[in-house]
């Protein structure tokens, strides 16, 4: 309804929540809703680009299909050599914008925070100066380089999608299992870990629906997960497979060729663990001189 409203204003809007949060499903209910009202409406899904041409060449072409822009101007959308490439791309899609509805918006999903702030700051007055309206989402914790001045005055609606309660979230996993296969206590369970984000409750109910042990996996899922967002993947490998296999350190052998390490890179991977707070060690005596051998068990499991 927010987003509704500030169309009806024509108002730039920018949409930010954590991965999962449901962005990318938004937008899309968004321009559904919008095509019923008879707004013209343009989505663009972010993918990997180098640099802003080529993501404003693109977002042009993905404008150009989804209009009844003539095959002429849709075909001119081609990178020319020399002068800035950058403006080479801007004139394609004013182009494109100039053949466009009066009433039309232009969505796009995904797009790397540096490249939606040198589009939409470094651009800032020519994107204005293209009568369009444009909703862009990003990651929250982006929020900070994607609005930075100048950018921050061409969104004037920003739109923070919040974590659900956990009553919506079994709501949720009651819509999606109409049949009832996730038993009352894992979709309990399922709407505590996933701390209120709609993405990783499914993936954690998708886990338990094929599990023999669904408490444990949602368990184990649902720690791994964090670690993997706080300290990366190489620390969420390690991570499952000390859920899995159990209580380990960097002198076992069985343990490196699983991973595929050296001794030093899975002591480095056990300490970075072990500073966030993720397990607990213990030293344990061999019988023989030298050192304890320190053992890792993963914290937070059931």
């Amino acid at each position: 309804a927010t987003l509704i409203s500030a169309q009806s204003y024509r108002f730039n809007a920018m949409i930010v929540g954590e991965r999962g949060s449901g962005k990318t499903t938004l937008v899309n209910l968004l321009a559904a809703r919008l095509e019923e009202e008879g707004w013209h409406v343009a989505q663009f899904a972010g993918g990997r680009f180098d640099n802003a041409a080529d993501a404003l060449l693109n977002i042009a072409r993905s404008a150009a299909a989804d209009s009844s822009v003539g095959s002429e101007t849709a075909g001119g959308l081609v990178g020319r050599e020399g002068g800035d490439r950058l403006e080479v791309a801007y004139r394609a899609l004013a182009g494109v914008a100039s053949a466009l509805p009066d009433r039309s918006v232009v969505i796009v999903d995904g797009l790397a925070p540096a490249l939606v702030h040198e589009i939409f700051g470094r651009l800032r007055d020519e994107m204005w100066a293209l009568q369009l309206q444009w909703v862009v989402t990003g990651d929250v914790e982006d929020k900070a380089i994607l609005l930075a001045p100048p950018a921050d005055a061409f969104f004037e609606q920003v739109l923070t999608l919040t974590p659900l309660t956990e009553q919506e979230t079994e709501k949720l996993l009651a819509q999606r299992d109409p049949d009832g296969e996730l038993d009352a206590r894992v979709r309990t369970l399922i709407s505590e870990r996933s701390a209120g984000n709609p993405g990783r409750a499914l993936v954690l109910a998708r886990q338990a629906l094929v599990s023999s042990d669904p408490i444990a996996d949602i368990d184990r899922g649902s720690v791994i997960e964090q670690i993997e967002r706080e300290l990366g993947e190489p620390a969420a490998r390690l991570a499952d497979d000390l859920a899995r296999n159990g209580p380990s350190g960097p002198s076992d052998a069985q343990l490196l060729r699983r991973i595929g390490w050296s001794r030093p890179r899975a002591y480095q991977v056990f300490q970075a663990l072990q500073r966030a707070g993720y397990t607990e060690v213990s030293a344990e005596r061999s019988g023989r001189a030298g050192r304890p051998i320190h053992t890792y068990r993963l914290k937070g499991l059931a």
